[in-house]
């Protein structure tokens, strides 16, 4: 919900920092959706921070 500052959700930009900042769990399965240089970013600061990413699911 990055373009409402009216929204209640979160507005940061999803990468490594959000993910540490809000992922407490980096043992559970993730799923990721996005255009691909998205998911290849994320899966990355996944596998950065810890997690298994051969168990990633993502839209191909």
């Amino acid at each position: 919900m990055t373009g409402d500052n009216s929204s209640k959700l979160a507005a940061e930009r999803v990468g490594k920092a959000f993910v540490s900042k809000h992922v407490t769990d980096l043992d559970q399965r993730f799923y990721l959706c996005g255009h691909d240089a998205m998911v290849f970013d994320l899966r990355g600061a996944l596998e950065a921070l810890g997690a298994d990413v051969s168990s990633v699911t993502w839209e191909k």
